[in-house]
């Protein structure tokens, strides 16, 4: 609310000064503090319905007919009501698609911070070696040959150590990428 009031104070400042002297700097910033004070209004006006809204109310004795939505403050808003037009948009049941990760591809099972994660710490920022590593992974059948070819081509060359966060996050990564083969 002070903020309103100082805006106030600088709109009166500047609109005191004579037409024909203002300048288009004074215009400008006449402007942007009526857009500043637009939106601190409409902010407090929005957390004042919203509060009104948190408020208890007493239900006497009807009961709102399940059917009816709820209504919902708008501001100046005019209501829309949704229901018929997300109906509209549903898909059938039967043909929705359960969203399980499958592939042939272990980089499905990598979150983004995981990856960023294993080429800092594993790699040592060699995004090339990571995804071949990765390419070679995913041409093996099973998880004990890519556990036996990391061992081989990766373990010793970047370093790892078995007690590493980052390996042991590599190979449960690994185990379940293949558990769901």
């Amino acid at each position: 609310m002070q903020r309103i009031h100082t805006l106030l104070q600088k709109l009166n400042d500047l609109s005191k000064t004579d037409s024909d002297n203002i300048s288009a700097i004074d215009i400008d910033l006449m402007l942007d503090y009526t857009r500043v004070m637009y939106a601190d209004l409409l902010e407090w006006k929005n957390r004042k319905q919203f509060s009104e809204n948190l408020a208890p109310t007493m239900v006497e004795d009807s009961v709102q007919d399940e059917t009816e939505s709820p209504s919902i403050p708008s501001g100046s808003a005019p209501s829309v009501e949704l229901t018929s037009q997300i109906q509209s948009f549903e898909a059938p049941a039967d043909q929705i698609e359960p969203t399980t990760v499958t592939g042939t591809d272990i980089r499905k099972y990598i979150g983004i911070n995981d990856k960023f994660q294993f080429i800092s710490e594993l790699f040592g920022n060699d995004k090339e070696a990571y995804d071949q590593v990765l390419d070679n992974l995913n041409k093996c059948t099973n998880y004990s040959l890519a556990v036996e070819w990391l061992d081989e081509h990766a373990h010793s060359r970047y370093g790892w150590k078995d007690d590493q966060f980052a390996v042991q996050s590599f190979y449960d990564t690994l185990s379940s990428f293949f558990a769901s083969r």
